[in-house]
C-alpha cells in the first residue's frame, strides 16, 4: 500500500515541476546587461540629443525585444514576459515611452531622467529576481513597491 502512495506523491511532485520554468543563466545575464545598457543610456538622454544616440537606442530596443521574445518563448514562463512587455511592450511602456518622449523633446529634463531611472531600475530588478528566485521560489513582491507614478 505504501508503494502506490509513493509513486503517486513523485508524480505529483513532478508534475508540480513542470509547470514552473528552471533557472536560466543567459536570461539572468541579459536582464542585467540589458539594465545596465537603458540606465547608462537614460543618463544621456538628459544631456544629448536624441539624433546623437538614435542608433544605440535602435539597437538597445532590438536586444529588449530579443529577452522579451526569450522569456517569452519560455514555457510556464508568463510573470516573466509580462514584465518585460511593461518594460518595453508599446509606446506606453517604460522603455518605449521614454524613447518616444526624448525624440520628441530632444534632451530630457534632469528630473524626468532620474524618474525614469527608478521606473527601468524596479522594473529590471523584477525580472531578475524572478530569474534568481527560480532557484528558492521565492517572491518579488518586496520590489514592486514604488512612489515614482508611471506616465
Amino acid at each position: 500500500m505504501q508503494r502506490p502512495l509513493a509513486i503517486l506523491l513523485v508524480s505529483l511532485l513532478a508534475c508540480a515541476c513542470v509547470s514552473l520554468p528552471g533557472y536560466d543563466q543567459a536570461a539572468y545575464e541579459n536582464a542585467t546587461s540589458l539594465k545596465a545598457r537603458t540606465l547608462a543610456l537614460a543618463e544621456k538622454s538628459g544631456v544629448y540629443r536624441f539624433s546623437k544616440y538614435e542608433e544605440a537606442v535602435g539597437e538597445l530596443l532590438v536586444d529588449l525585444s530579443a529577452a522579451y521574445e526569450y522569456a517569452n518563448g519560455v514555457e510556464h514562463n508568463n510573470e516573466s514576459a509580462q514584465n518585460w512587455r511593461y518594460l518595453i511592450g508599446d509606446e506606453g511602456s517604460i522603455v518605449r515611452g521614454w524613447v518616444s518622449t526624448w525624440r520628441q523633446q530632444t534632451m530630457i529634463t534632469e528630473i524626468a531622467v532620474a524618474e525614469h531611472r527608478v521606473l527601468v531600475g524596479e522594473a529590471f530588478d523584477t525580472i531578475i529576481c524572478l530569474e534568481a528566485n527560480k532557484r528558492q521560489l521565492s517572491s518579488c513582491d518586496s520590489l514592486r513597491n514604488s512612489d515614482v507614478e508611471v506616465r
